[in-house]
């Protein structure tokens, strides 16, 4: 799904009033830098039913050229993180639900 897509859907399936397309781009770019600034400002943000973004720190490393064998410094980076909250995870890829094992009488 690209942008496009998304301001289209939140046109098209919003009930409650009638947005045009410079609204529905206005509406997706907020909604994103919203949680962009969380995720800069407190470290994480979370989105119950959907999962949480985490800031991490990755420290700086000793790591090996993989061509020469030579160590080098790696600087200290910052990356962003998502898990998915178990809703989420369970309405894109349901898990199969498992047979119980029969018990066999007179055993």
């Amino acid at each position: 799904m690209t942008k496009t897509d998304f301001v289209r859907r939140i046109r098209t399936e919003t009930t409650k009033a009638t947005l045009t397309q410079e609204a529905a781009t206005e509406i997706a770019d907020l909604v994103f830098d919203t949680i962009k600034t969380a995720i800069k400002d407190e470290q994480s943000f979370r989105f119950p039913g959907f999962g949480t973004f985490n800031l991490k720190n990755r420290p700086a490393r000793t790591g090996r050229n993989p061509q020469t064998g030579k160590p080098i410094k790696i600087k200290e980076s910052h990356t962003v993180t998502f898990r998915p909250a178990s809703k989420l995870r369970e309405d894109v890829a349901p898990t199969p639900k498992r047979k119980k094992a029969a018990k066999k009488k007179g055993a």
